[in-house]
């Protein structure tokens, strides 16, 4: 059989052009700094390489700049990111636990359905962000900003929210059992069906939040303002009212009965009233 040398010609120059083509590509990558995704196998987790930060389990990214990066599902627990800005990042249903984002910047950051549980967040920037069914529980995020942050159905219990700022925040149906709130700023919140079970609120600020058929079993309210707030159908078994501001709110189907009331305020048929 007569070989083709036609077709034995043309192979080495099709091996050059392909190797050209890759070192054309690898060149145009280190140029630009493309961020490359790197998947490990067998799902075992999932990382971002960002010039010579690798984004993974435990990295040391302090101050990175990772605006507008996609570390959708990444397993990043115990990861360092204190002041790194992750504006506008994609982290839903990233595994984040116990990572340190001390004074990051999440401003808008996609994070539903990630897992924070002990993750440090305090003075964090987490303005608009999406943290709808995110696992918080235990996290720290102390001063933190979280103002207009969207935290339907967010797991917040036992985390530290002290003097953080939840303006306009929409934490209906949150788990907040046994969170810590205090001098919190909480106003215009929603917060209807949320489970505040045994929350501490001393000093918290809530005017004109919506705590409808929110659960309070025991919540520790005290000194806290509640002015112009709705708490229709709210449970307040055991909540500790001392000192509360009721200017203004609005109430009526109130089940259970607090252990106390602020002076000159009755609880009649279910209605919050002066008396």
């Amino acid at each position: 059989m007569i070989p083709n040398t036609d077709a034995l010609e043309t192979r080495p120059s099709s091996r050059r052009r392909r190797r050209n083509l890759i070192a054309a590509v690898a060149a145009v990558l280190a140029i630009t700094g493309t961020v490359v995704a790197i998947t490990v196998s067998g799902g075992s987790r999932s990382g971002t390489m960002v010039g010579t930060c690798d984004i993974g389990p435990n990295a040391q990214c302090p101050g990175a700049d990772l605006t507008g990066a996609n570390l959708g599902n990444a397993f990043l627990s115990g990861a360092d990111f204190t002041g790194a800005d992750l504006t506008g990042a994609d982290l839903t249903g990233a595994y984040l636990r116990g990572a340190d984002l001390t004074g990051a910047n999440l401003t808008g950051a996609d994070l539903r359905n990630a897992y924070l549980t002990d993750a440090e967040l305090g003075g964090a920037d987490l303005r608009g962000a999406l943290l709808g069914s995110a696992n918080l529980h235990g996290a720290n995020l102390h001063g933190a900003n979280l103002d207009s942050a969207h935290l339907t159905d967010a797991d917040l219990s036992t985390a530290d929210l002290s003097d953080a700022i939840l303006i306009d925040a929409d934490l209906t149906r949150a788990n907040l059992t046994g969170a810590y709130l205090t001098g919190a700023y909480l106003d215009g919140a929603i917060l209807i069906d949320a489970n505040l079970d045994g929350a501490n609120l001393p000093g918290a600020n809530l005017p004109d939040t919506d705590l409808g058929t929110a659960y309070l079993g025991g919540a520790d309210l005290t000194g806290a303002n509640l002015t112009g707030a709705n708490l229709t159908g709210a449970w307040l078994t055991r909540a500790n009212l001392t000192d509360v501001n009721l200017t203004g709110v609005i109430s009526g189907g109130i089940i259970g009965t607090p252990v106390a009331l602020p002076t000159g305020w009755v609880l009649v048929r279910g209605v919050l009233q002066p008396g």
